[in-house]
């Protein structure tokens, strides 16, 4: 009885999960359920950049993983492209810096990742005063960046849910 309710609730859970895709992103994932689209204007000394913002809040259901985003920021090839191998760690280290001083959390590890050819980095930031933390793969292809974040009530090794999650981004570029 109780295997059956497990694989009950498997499939059920699995049902919910939906194939998200941004053509104008060029990249699609699995989500647990339909994204808000929101944009930011980063303004920088090479003018103002644009982050597209796909963000799922589930905290009010009290689960482990708490929100869902996926962005994407197109750069200027010339500052940065996934072809300059000289910048990468200069900009994954800026990137991972400027992520947890943004919500005022704190580094706790950092791996470096790949998507096929292109770099990566994979980090959690910890927010203490929310006692949240902030799982994030960061991407680099070509001259834009996806970053990947699910948060979390507890620091504890990646769920089913933030694999499948992470695992199932696909650039169409």
């Amino acid at each position: 009885m109780l295997a059956l309710l497990i694989l009950f609730f498997s499939v059920f859970q699995d049902a919910k999960w939906i194939n998200f895709q941004s053509d104008y992103g060029k990249f699609s994932l699995e989500i647990p359920d339909w994204p808000r689209e929101d944009k930011q204007f980063i303004p920088t000394p090479n003018g103002d950049l644009i982050s597209h913002i796909y963000t799922l809040d589930l905290s009010e259901k009290k689960l482990h993983e708490q929100a869902y985003l996926v962005s994407f920021t197109e750069f200027p090839p010339h500052i940065i492209h996934s072809d300059k191998t000289h910048l990468h760690d200069q900009f994954f280290e800026n990137s991972m810096n400027g992520s947890a001083v943004n919500v005022g959390g704190k580094d706790l590890s950092s791996s470096t990742i790949s998507h096929g050819k292109y770099p990566g980095r994979e980090f959690v930031v910890s927010l203490p005063t929310q006692n949240q933390f902030i799982h994030q793969r960061l991407y680099l292809i070509k001259n834009r960046t996806y970053m990947l974040q699910v948060v979390t009530s507890t620091n504890r090794s990646e769920t089913s849910d933030m694999k499948k999650f992470f695992n199932s981004f696909q650039s169409t570029e």
